[in-house]
């Protein structure tokens, strides 16, 4: 049997290579029709945190079909062309059986629904974090990542019922506060704000603030509260929006420097 299946594919070679350099093109066709609508449709999605990971592995599947293809193709023709006639066809078919073996299992074992946990590192910890907690598909710039909290009811997974929710942002300690745009507003200025009463263990002050958006200074009454370690080195600083708006808030903790937003703290502050 095995000498009947070789001289099958020393006789038809020629055809064998024919099929597989046709191949080619039905790939290439199959990754325009299939994957870019793919990339465009989740490139275009509404809600970037619903991450289908079968839309993945058919991306993975047909890129492989693509480079298997001309691979196979160009081996081939060399083979047939040296005259190693049964070579080149059973190569093809070889590749072509593991290719459609491999698919198959990829896609059959690849999740159906979205992804429910997405996989996040700050410096060389990694952290997995659950769908609800929107999570960006992509790590931020300078190491961490972002997510969003659910605060009433607090950390709610079910994003209907979650009245009210914060950004907050993780980056490695080593980073430190002065690359979100308040700290560093604050560092440059704070000599020149007016100086309030101490509370809550944080040094107060009121000023003006500098909008990201529009590059420019807002003088604005806004107040800030700032505590600092031993050597005078920037721990947290809390920026209030106005007298009774919400606060964000810049803190380093443990190995992380942290930013978060609340409604505004109990925080009390006099002039001096």
């Amino acid at each position: 049997m095995l000498i009947n299946i070789s001289l099958l594919l020393d006789k038809h070679a020629h055809w064998f290579v024919v099929g597989a350099w046709l191949l080619c093109p039905i790939a290439i066709i199959a990754v325009y029709k299939i994957g870019v609508g793919i990339i465009i449709a989740d490139a275009y999605r509404r809600d970037y945190q619903l991450v289908y990971p079968i839309h993945k592995t058919i991306i993975a599947v047909l890129g492989a079909a693509v480079v298997t293809s001309l691979v196979v193709a160009i081996f081939a023709s060399i083979t047939l062309a040296i005259g190693k006639r049964a070579v080149a066809s059973g190569f093809i078919v070889g590749v072509y059986f593991a290719l459609l073996g491999g698919s198959s299992l990829a896609l059959v074992l690849a999740p159906r629904g979205p992804q429910e946990i997405f996989q996040r590192h700050v410096g060389r910890q990694l952290y997995n974090l659950p769908r609800h907690n929107k999570p960006p598909n992509e790590a931020t710039a300078g190491g961490g990542f972002d997510f969003v909290v659910c605060l009433t009811p607090f950390d709610e997974r079910d994003r209907s019922r979650c009245q009210s929710s914060t950004l907050v942002s993780v980056r490695p300690r080593e980073v430190g506060l002065v690359n979100w745009s308040d700290v560093r507003y604050w560092s440059e200025n704070w000599r020149e704000m007016e100086r309030l009463q101490d509370v809550a263990d944080h040094e107060a002050y009121l000023g003006g603030w500098y909008d990201l958006r529009t590059h420019s200074v807002h003088n604005v009454s806004t107040p800030y509260y700032a505590r600092r370690d031993n050597a005078g080195r920037l721990l947290r600083l809390v920026r209030c929006f106005g007298l009774q708006g919400d606060c964000e808030h810049y803190t380093l903790i443990g190995d992380y420097a942290l930013y978060y937003r609340t409604k505004r703290p109990s925080y009390r502050s006099g002039r001096r």
